[in-house]
């Protein structure tokens, strides 16, 4: 009886630092060093300035890609065509 509950022990055992070793290997560590990265201050401020700093020259280059359809789109269809309220 004594033998089989050690056995069991050791498999309950075996089976938690396998399962840790898993799911830390798949991710499951990824979420404390997230933690651990934003509680600096200093660090999620230089990382948030450069994601704005990327999102304004993608949001600039829309903004050109839009102007040059409107220009293109002008010059292809006649004012009246696009804006027939205009003329009145």
């Amino acid at each position: 009886s004594g033998s089989i509950l050690g056995f069991a022990m050791a498999c309950s055992n075996t089976f938690g630092l396998v399962t840790g070793a898993f799911l830390l290997g798949f991710g499951l560590s990824e979420i404390p060093k997230n933690v651990w990265r934003n509680a600096d201050w200093t660090t999620r401020q230089k990382v948030l300035s450069h994601k704005i700093a990327k999102m304004a020259v993608e949001l600039d280059d829309a903004h050109q890609e839009l102007s040059n359809a409107i220009v293109e789109v002008n010059s292809i269809l006649p004012s009246s065509t696009l804006m027939p309220h205009a003329l009145e």
